[in-house]
């Protein structure tokens, strides 16, 4: 067994992504394993809301493959088992040596891995994940919380596609871009909620953002999007940035579908160019 760094460094979804979904290389070759497996979800003393979200939102959406609660040190244990997957906040520090440099690679995303390597989460890279979601700060939980729900149906509406589907590690690709983007062309009928620090400055401006996106949008805060999702409102749709890259996702307030996926102009939040692609692709 490895050596098991402290049990802070890893947590089970409480992403928002959702992922950026990169990671899903791994999709062909992870899935047959991790469709055989209980999937581990870990509860944690002291952080209440985190746990009631992931409790709830897991007994009640999620049922691709069984679930089990568990506490830290039982997941020390069962980690090391391949029968077992595990749903997991990835906050792990890894250095790779190169030649004339030294590399430091920061996790912060939520995953499901296939179990087998322990619990140091730095046995478990972004690119052995078969789906995950990235965000800013994995321990800032209030920045991702309100969107959990809809993440994680997200992650398992991805599963889904796999095992619906005659996926090869050739047409993966191909087959993942037409899923991700088969109802861009609903989001007319949605209206879009966004928020501030998701806009380019001139766009916070609602008429100005109007000008680029010419169906129902509305700017609000983390609550009304939260409200949204959690009475699962057909009609509404929400962005998730991943901050690692240049990925935007539109997610459906109603059961987390991916509803469109593009590169951004400029990472980390939307400009008039963007909304003008969004809005061509909405109608």
């Amino acid at each position: 067994m490895k050596t098991i760094i402290p049990f802070s460094f890893f947590f089970v979804l409480t992403f928002s992504v959702i992922l950026g979904q990169n990671g899903r290389t791994r999709a062909v070759e992870e899935w047959p394993k991790i469709k055989k497996t209980t999937m581990l979800v870990v509860l944690y003393e002291g952080q209440d809301a985190y746990n009631e979200k992931i409790k709830n939102t897991i007994e009640k959406y999620w049922t691709i493959i069984p679930f089990q609660f568990v506490t830290p040190d039982e997941l020390l244990k069962l980690s090391l088992s391949k029968d077992y997957s595990m749903l997991v906040r990835n906050d792990s520090e890894r250095f790779i040596n190169r030649v004339g440099r030294t590399d430091r690679i920061k996790s912060n995303h939520l995953a499901l891995y296939l179990c087998g390597n322990g619990a140091d989460m730095r046995n478990y890279p972004g690119a052995e994940a078969i789906v995950q979601y990235q965000f800013n700060d994995i321990n800032d939980v209030d920045e991702y919380l309100y969107k959990l729900t809809a993440i994680i149906q997200s992650m398992q509406n991805y599963l889904v596609f796999l095992d619906t589907n005659k996926i090869t590690e050739d047409n993966h690709p191909k087959l993942l871009k037409k899923y991700d983007n088969a109802l861009a062309n609903t989001l007319h009928e949605k209206t879009l909620l966004l928020l501030p620090e998701q806009l380019s400055a001139d766009l916070q401006n609602p008429e100005t953002l109007k000008r680029y996106y010419k169906y129902e949008v509305s700017i609000v805060d983390k609550e009304a999007i939260a409200a949204a999702i959690e009475a699962q409102i057909p009609t509404v749709a929400f962005l998730h940035i991943d901050p690692r890259g240049k990925n935007i996702y539109v997610l459906s307030a109603e059961g987390g579908r991916i509803m469109y996926e593009a590169e951004t102009v400029i990472s980390g939040h939307l400009t008039a160019d963007d909304f003008s692609a969004l809005s061509r692709a909405a109608n």
